[in-house]
């Protein structure tokens, strides 16, 4: 008979079956000096953005300039860290292995990127680092936090939790003073009509999409923070949000945000655990309201906000002009792919200078329609994937970032939206690791409970009382007298 696999502290996506031989307990996660690089990593993720970098002399999210430039620093050290794991486990193609069999989804999103990247290669049709930064870095990145051990994830909540707040005051006090530090460009040149944060994150709708999932993060997630810490933040993000300009992103925070509020009271008030000190603190918030506003009115918050729902730059008009592109293309070419420079001409003629605001139909336009099927398919089922071991609530963070994916290029070009998203609620929503270390880590009490198990059954068995006995007649020999006989 085959012998029981142990639990080695694996990510739950697919359990090993008794055949299958864990790896060296070194394997197992990501240790000591090299789960700081992957923290150092994270870090690089969310806090260097391509206004960032180009203050460096580094153009990366423009057009000019070398291949090597095009590619996030983060994926870069993210390769490395994963190369350096698959070493230190000992047998490196073991590790790719075990690796791949843990996340199946992670590795057909890998395959299919790997695809359309030679597809692109074949086809002359350039969009190399999108691949790599959109696709390939989320795939490695589940695969390392599948490794990472509890303290480590917890340090690495800490990060985010800082680095997005960072983000925010820095989104807020562009506003306040019109000066920022990293505003996005392209090629080097900025867009002086948009007055919209830029922060650590570069592009406004970049930021808008990442703090917008952050905040339903924080409603029915993050179990490190109190809750009157979680208000502070979400408070923070959501004045933090009106400044980074996104419209979709604002309306599903209020809509699936107040749904998740009016849920969690209602089951409150029927259950009857409303705190005291919640209603007075609440109570006491409500008094301050006219105060907020009026500072708020005074400070042109309300100007940005209701200027920015009337003006879109054309946005909407873009979303329609896409079909009139799509009917200049012919069938053949849609399906497999047509000439991106001829793409790229009929863009600008119908006016579609900032892009192709949704991500399945750009995709469509310089991929073709079978690659797109494909990496669709792909990236559904790798979110799938990732989110399903993970805590309940997550379909708030999952409908919205579908949601927001769908209004702006996101996906089907350059980003690094994909690999924030993924780590946010890989961190934020980890209900296994508690398991994961009541598996390793056994207390005393429950040492001592399974010794008592273990022990042989005494021949004396408990006994009723002498009244017990009187009562119904049957006496029976106590145990002192029994073992006295002996």
């Amino acid at each position: 008979m085959a012998r029981a696999v142990p639990y080695t502290g694996d990510l739950p996506f697919s359990r090993l079956t008794p055949k299958a031989r864990p790896f060296p307990q070194k394997a197992q996660s990501l240790r000591g000096w090299l789960a700081i690089v992957f923290l150092i990593n994270v870090a690089i993720l969310f806090g260097v953005s391509g206004g960032l970098l180009w203050n460096f002399g580094i153009n990366y999210d423009g057009l000019a300039g070398g291949a090597a430039a095009k590619v996030h620093p983060s994926t870069y050290l993210t390769f490395l860290i994963f190369i350096l794991a698959a070493f230190q486990a000992g047998n490196p193609i073991a590790y790719v292995v075990k690796s791949s069999k843990t996340c199946p989804a992670s590795l057909f999103l890998f395959i299919c990127s790997a695809f359309m990247l030679g597809h692109s290669l074949i086809r002359d049709a350039g969009g190399l680092s999108s691949t790599i930064d959109t696709f390939f870095a989320p795939v490695l990145l589940v695969m390392l936090l599948s490794r990472l051990e509890e303290q480590d994830m917890r340090r690495l909540e800490i990060v985010i939790h800082v680095l997005m707040s960072v983000n925010a005051m820095m989104g807020i006090a562009e506003f306040l003073t019109n000066v920022r530090p990293f505003q996005y460009r392209f090629d080097g040149e900025i867009f002086p009509f948009d007055t919209r944060s830029s922060a650590l994150m570069g592009h406004p709708l970049a930021n808008a999409s990442q703090t917008a999932c952050y905040v339903l993060a924080l409603l029915t997630g993050a179990r490190m923070l109190t809750s009157y810490q979680k208000l502070l933040l979400i408070t923070l993000q959501i004045a933090a949000l009106v400044t980074f300009g996104g419209r979709t992103a604002m309306v599903c925070v209020i809509v699936l945000g107040g749904l998740h509020l009016m849920g969690e009271g209602y089951h409150l008030i029927r259950r009857g655990q409303v705190s005291l000190r919640g209603c007075i603190v609440f109570m006491s918030m409500l008094t301050l309201v006219p105060m907020i506003l009026v500072v708020l009115n005074a400070s042109g918050f309300f100007d940005a906000l209701i200027a920015r729902f009337v003006d879109d730059g054309g946005s909407a008009n873009a979303r329609v002009e896409i079909f009139e592109l799509i009917k200049q293309i012919p069938l053949r070419d849609l399906l497999t792919g047509p000439d991106p420079t001829f793409v790229d001409s009929i863009r600008r003629i119908q006016g579609l200078e900032w892009g192709i605001e949704n991500p399945i139909l750009r995709l469509a336009v310089y991929q073709g329609v079978i690659v797109t099927s494909l990496m669709t398919l792909a990236v559904v089922l790798f979110l799938f994937e990732v989110s399903k071991n993970l805590s309940r609530g997550i379909w708030m963070t999952m409908v919205a970032f579908f949601i927001l994916s769908m209004t702006a290029e996101t996906l089907g070009a350059k980003t690094t939206l994909l690999s924030k998203y993924v780590v946010t609620i890989f961190v934020l929503y980890r209900p296994f690791m508690a398991m994961r270390q009541s598996k390793h880590h056994v207390s005393p009490s429950a040492l001592s409970m399974a010794g008592s198990n273990l022990r042989v059954p005494s021949s004396m068995r408990a006994n009723p009382s002498n009244r017990f006995q009187k009562v119904h007649g049957k006496p029976y020999a106590s145990a002192s007298s029994r073992t006295s006989r002996i």
